[in-house]
């Protein structure tokens, strides 16, 4: 189906055994979100970085080497940096919803995106004559999709990941 590395299709299988543990047979244990790669990737959580008024770097505890080469330093960083804590993430939890990260490079397991393709095939249609005609078709696209379409998406991803579960045993 896909040129995949061996990372990604890594990634994918191990996200669609977490994926089909949700569920019951048909039915889904608890509700699912989806985030692509593209979420972690933007900078979300501000970096911290070590260093005293004179531009001098240290280690979170005040401690070590104040002279190091860039490997060094780096490696410091990584050890003191704080764990990323999402939005996404303390919502869902908070209202028990399962979160997934798909594996990159994958928008046919996201049905948010082939509903934003439904929104994008309708707007060219008719393109818009200028940025507020735009934002105002846009808007009307994203209104104008019906539960049933939603619906017909989320199906239409639930037989993708069929299929890769199919190939992935095979």
């Amino acid at each position: 189906m896909y040129a995949d590395s061996e990372a990604n299709i890594a990634f994918r299988n191990e996200y669609l055994k977490t994926k089909t543990a949700n569920h019951a047979g048909t039915i889904v244990d608890r509700p699912e979100v989806y985030l692509d790669e593209a979420f972690c990737n933007a900078n979300h959580v501000r970096g911290q970085t070590w260093l005293s008024s004179d531009n001098i770097r240290y280690n979170k505890n005040g401690k070590g080497d104040r002279v190091a080469n860039r490997n060094v330093l780096l490696s410091l960083t990584k050890l003191n940096k704080p764990t990323a804590i999402y939005a996404a993430n303390t919502i869902a939890t908070r209202y028990k919803h399962t979160l997934y990260y798909t594996p990159p490079y994958h928008p046919t397991l996201q049905p948010i995106e082939l509903i934003w393709g439904l929104v994008k095939n309708r707007i060219a249609a008719d393109p818009p004559k200028s940025g507020a005609d735009a934002v105002t078709k846009v808007l009307a696209g994203i209104n104008a999709i019906k539960p049933q379409e939603w619906l017909n998406r989320f199906s239409h991803v639930q037989k993708i990941e069929n299929d890769f579960i199919l190939c992935s045993k095979s």
